[in-house]
């Protein structure tokens, strides 16, 4: 089973941060998930909340920000110990201190169909650049950007992130053409996992902090997990 780090390894440093991405990838960790958003002037950056307050105690929204101003904010973790400042980054950023990395799920979060389709055509642009098309699955909750993905390149993986109890996971992510289905941990049963790969679906899951419920996920055969510790994670389970 792949161990995925959470906006980097959010439980072990600072989240959506090159430091962060940079110490982990040193421990040995390859395998990461990130979130995607537009700057006001455009650019891609690594960045998870609607609004700042939460990692940099500046109000307003992330996407008011140019990228030059969002790389000026200095960002504070004081529930991982050790770290002070981090801005935060551009996609080109993070991938640049990634250079062996195996997986990366670049979650796109939700915006106007215009701004998710200018998202689109740049973070095509910066995965050929960086030769990460076969590294990469773009994943999101919205369900236009990932069949907007899969027309614009038709080879990319995707997958469909859901917390929806009401749906099955894994007949929307086939009504998308994705790749991966990926329900929140308490949604990923056997059953599902089966019907999934039945599917040719692979089954990937967040955010999984517990080593027991590591233990369950890999035993029902899920594919992957996304979780904030990869490391305590992937030596509890031997990976």
């Amino acid at each position: 089973m792949i161990i995925a780090g959470h906006r980097g390894a959010r439980g072990e440093a600072p989240e959506n941060t090159v430091a962060g991405f940079r110490q982990t990838y040193a421990r040995g960790i390859r395998h990461f998930e990130l979130d995607l958003q537009l700057s006001l002037d455009g650019e891609v950056m690594v960045f998870h909340d609607t609004g700042l307050k939460r990692t940099t105690g500046v109000s307003g929204k992330m996407t008011d920000w140019s990228a030059a101003a969002l790389g000026q904010l200095k960002a504070h973790y004081p529930w991982v110990h050790g770290w002070q400042d981090c801005e935060i980054p551009r996609l080109s950023d993070v991938l640049s201190v990634l250079p062996e990395v195996e997986w990366i799920q670049f979650e796109i979060k939700g915006d106007s169909q215009l701004r998710m389709d200018r998202l689109s055509h740049q973070l095509l642009w910066l995965i050929d650049a960086f030769d990460f098309a076969d590294k990469t699955v773009v994943t999101s909750f919205n369900r236009w950007v990932l069949r907007h993905i899969k027309t614009l390149r038709p080879t990319l993986r995707t997958g469909f992130v859901t917390d929806d109890r009401l749906i099955n996971p894994v007949k929307v992510a086939q009504s998308l053409r994705a790749d991966l289905v990926i329900p929140h941990y308490p949604l990923v049963t056997a059953p599902l996992v089966k019907e999934a790969h039945a599917c040719d679906l692979h089954v990937s899951t967040w955010t999984v902090n517990s080593v027991e419920e590591a233990r369950r996920l890999k035993h029902i055969g899920t594919d992957s997990v996304i979780t904030d510790y990869p490391t305590l994670i992937g030596r509890s389970l031997g990976a």
